[in-house]
């Protein structure tokens, strides 16, 4: 079952899952490589400002979906109790 066939719970865990905030954890070190290396290349001026600034802002926004993952990640899980009882009341 591919990623976009699952139920919206089956989903939800897989956020939750360990490997997943690891895996995010790492995708934010390798993007403070790069930033840091792309600093290094402006302070030089080794690359035109136009392509620093492009460089940089498609780095902020990696980091905004990174952010958002994780939100979506640390979200409290559904609870099918309340559900059951607003069912049954």
């Amino acid at each position: 079952m591919s990623f976009v066939d699952r139920p919206i719970g089956q989903e939800r865990n897989s956020l939750y899952d360990p490997k997943m905030r690891s895996l995010v954890h790492h995708m934010r070190n390798n993007l403070q490589v790069i930033r840091g290396e792309l600093d290094l290349l402006n302070l030089m001026r080794a690359m035109p400002r136009q392509s620093f600034e492009n460089i940089d802002r498609c780095i902020d926004r990696l980091h905004d979906l990174l952010a958002a993952i994780t939100a979506l990640s640390e979200a409290e899980p559904f609870c099918q109790e309340r559900e059951t009882e607003s069912h049954s009341g």
